[in-house]
């Protein structure tokens, strides 16, 4: 993992490196919703992937501190694996379960230092403008980092170059950014479920595209009724128990406590001519040695 000035460094890279190439290729980015890619971070921004234009457009837009993953093979490409290296890319080489779960960790661990994973759940490049299937490693990475999930929707790529290529043509891109998707409460039992919400979520805006907003989605509405619902069981519950008393005074402490208040009141004050007289007493069992001395 990078630190000082080199991730400076790779911050100031990618954040004008994309940005630079895509601007003197002649694409333009047509964004919505770009208030979620910093609404909250680190995030696992997540994109659909149809070209090597994808990468270049998403680290266009998360900008700094992030850690692009990506798949073993693109370890040897002359342009995106040495920019890769260059980054501080993560490779994982999906024939290898073993190498690919130390692999999460590593990406897990970085995530928990404060960079954001940007990642293609597709895994590869698809020559179509369906959405693949999603693997699980970026939202278990989510999970076990207890970070959020930033769908980026990229429609048209195909546009500006294709699938294997890259040559870069101008043209505009339609990019939809959602807000982060919240994993707290998330399990490995319903996790395909949970991958499959988020997926539909690519199809449906792909399949509708939004032009003066963001619409309204279930997967976020049933993720907010949830959290409620929680939230009120959690409210009852504690409203039922039943708050901690005073410990009860033994028995001996009440026995001593009232038999000091009794002695207490049965004690009279002495009057003022007592007190007088007493003073004259003390003074008389002095007196006898002093008379005695006097006689002398």
């Amino acid at each position: 993992m990078l630190t000082g000035s080199r991730r400076r460094g790779v911050n100031f890279f990618t954040s004008t490196f994309s940005q630079l190439l895509l601007a003197t290729s002649g694409v333009h980015l047509n964004v919505i919703g770009k208030e979620n890619l910093t609404a909250q971070r680190p995030a696992v921004f997540i994109f659909n992937h149809r070209n090597q234009v994808d990468p270049v457009i998403a680290g266009a837009l998360v900008r700094d501190n992030w850690v692009g993953v990506g798949k073993k093979e693109l370890a040897s490409d002359p342009i995106m694996g040495t920019l890769g290296k260059l980054l501080d890319g993560v490779f994982i080489d999906r024939d290898d379960p073993v190498a690919a779960v130390e692999t999460l960790h590593t990406v897990e661990e970085r995530a928990r230092n404060g960079l954001s994973i940007v990642i293609a759940p597709e895994g590869t490049r698809l020559d179509t403008t369906e959405v693949g299937s999603f693997k699980k490693g970026p939202f278990r990475i989510a999970m076990a980092a207890k970070i959020p999930i930033v769908p980026i929707v990229i429609r048209n790529a195909e546009i500006v170059a294709s699938r294997n290529s890259t040559t870069i043509n101008p043209g505009t891109v339609d990019v939809a950014v959602f807000p982060p998707i919240p994993v707290d409460d998330w399990t490995l039992d319903a996790l395909p479920d949970r991958i499959a919400e988020v997926r539909q979520l690519y199809l449906d805006t792909l399949a509708d595209w939004p032009v003066d907003g963001l619409p309204a989605v279930d997967l976020y509405a049933e993720q907010k009724a949830a959290r409620k619902a929680r939230a009120q069981v959690a409210k009852a519950t504690a409203k039922r128990v039943p708050a901690k008393k005073a410990p009860a005074k033994s028995a001996a402490n009440k026995g001593a406590a009232a038999t000091k208040a009794a002695t207490k009141k049965a004690s009279p004050k002495a009057k003022p001519s007592e007190s007088k007289i007493a003073g004259k007493d003390g003074e008389a069992s002095a007196s006898p040695s002093s008379s005695a001395k006097g006689r002398s």
